[in-house]
């Protein structure tokens, strides 16, 4: 944030030197900064005018580009600022994104696509970035734009296409576009919106890969969890009766429900909790014994909540799964692990639907850092879509158990090719 003291320096700067290009390139940023666009553009355009440098030139062009279009007042004088821009440093791409996205915003998409589609294919993408924020997003933006104008020109296919690209690229950090990538592959229906629970039953023990199997796992008739959790779990306890757990996101009380099988058939005791009403009262309506508080779990004093319910210092399983998962990771924040130890963690990032793409990193840092060994990451209900990663903590679990069960990291690990033959 400018100061009005920064400023004042800023003016006294501009007024000892007022023909120096880089004085009014600096004098209009700190215009701009405070919201004054009047004055922050006749700066910049000073700056265009007395410079020889076609680069300072090429940037000075395009903030007068920002400061008129935040006024919306002149869209022609827009798009020229942003040609004459284009002819000082016709290889750069700023403008050619700018200027697609100036006829997408007026639905011109013939206009738009060329834009898009020619600053790709001469634009030099190793030129070092500007100084300043013009509004350009970054390399990948021109693809974005190329995506976009497609659809509307009717070339639907190629446009699927280029959007699974972009939702493939690492380098895309900001979300608000990566939200608009989730939804077009949403409703194109190359993402699934939701997953229907895996659905095992007795006959299934014959196809458990050698190192899931446990004793007593052929009298499991049945599971409950969305993605195998509960058969997890038990493995990593080779059938423990009467457990613990801590489930934050209960949601309904059996079907997709990571604890119920443990409840039920391992007389495991617990506390679940979730936010979401109705839920709960079908919790109460049901069979289940064990607890389920309405809370919002993102404020939630845990280490109070885990003496209350007597949960103990060393809990056997923990089962962290709200929607979205940012959510989950202010959870994961909060969870007090210099005090207690989690036996299993199960931990939903949904990293194919995290538009911040923040969420598995960070969360992979906070269990690391407490001594917990992945096991199963990236976790999937297919080929396509990673949501959980599987922890556990060495003090807890067998260490030969450890060995049979850990696998590679790998982008994708399909949750029946972990489980089944």
């Amino acid at each position: 944030m400018v100061t009005q003291e920064q400023l004042k320096e800023q003016i006294y700067r501009y007024v000892d030197a007022p023909l120096n290009p880089g004085v009014n390139f600096d004098t209009g940023l700190y215009y701009e900064a405070i919201g004054q666009t009047a004055a922050a553009l006749s700066f910049f355009l000073r700056c265009a005018e007395l410079t020889e440098d076609d680069l300072l030139a090429y940037e000075a062009l395009l903030k007068t580009y920002r400061c008129v279009a935040k006024q919306t007042r002149r869209p022609v004088w827009e798009k020229e600022q942003l040609m004459i821009a284009m002819t000082h440093m016709p290889k750069r791409p700023e403008a050619y994104f700018l200027l697609s996205q100036w006829h997408s915003a007026r639905e011109e998409w013939t206009e738009a696509h060329h834009f898009a589609v020619t600053g790709q294919k001469i634009c030099d993408f190793d030129a070092k970035s500007l100084n300043s924020d013009v509004g350009y997003v970054g390399h990948w933006g021109l693809k974005f734009q190329e995506a976009f104008t497609c659809w509307w020109r009717g070339q639907r296919d190629h446009s699927i296409k280029l959007w699974k690209e972009l939702y493939s690229n690492p380098d895309i950090d900001n979300e608000e576009y990566f939200n608009i990538i989730l939804n077009n592959l949403k409703n194109f229906k190359v993402l699934p919106i939701e997953h229907e629970p895996i659905v095992y039953v007795g006959e299934n023990f014959k196809k458990l890969q050698s190192y899931i199997r446990f004793p007593g796992c052929k009298r499991i008739d049945h599971t409950n969890a969305q993605a195998l959790q509960d058969l997890f779990v038990l493995r990593c306890y080779e059938n423990k009766q009467e457990g613990t757990y801590l489930e934050i996101g209960g949601g309904k009380p059996y079907i997709g429900n990571n604890t119920a099988l443990l409840e039920s058939r391992n007389k495991w005791k617990g506390l679940s909790i979730d936010l979401h009403q109705p839920y709960v009262d079908q919790w109460k309506e049901s069979l289940r014994e064990n607890p389920i508080i309405r809370e919002d779990a993102t404020h939630l004093n845990y280490l109070d909540l885990i003496n209350e319910y007597k949960l103990g210092n060393e809990i056997d399983y923990l089962s962290i799964d709200i929607d979205p998962a940012y959510q989950s990771l202010e959870v994961l924040k909060r969870i007090p692990f210099e005090e207690v130890k989690f036996g299993v963690v199960t931990f939903e990032h949904d990293h194919y639907n995290d538009a911040t793409r923040k969420v598995r990193k960070v969360s992979r840092n906070i269990l690391e850092s407490h001594g917990y060994i992945l096991i199963a990451g990236n976790i999937s209900m297919d080929e396509n879509c990673p949501f959980e990663d599987w922890w556990v903590h060495p003090h807890l679990i067998n260490e030969k158990i450890i060995e049979q069960i850990k696998v590679p990291l790998t982008d994708v690990l399909p949750v029946k090719n972990y489980i089944f033959k």
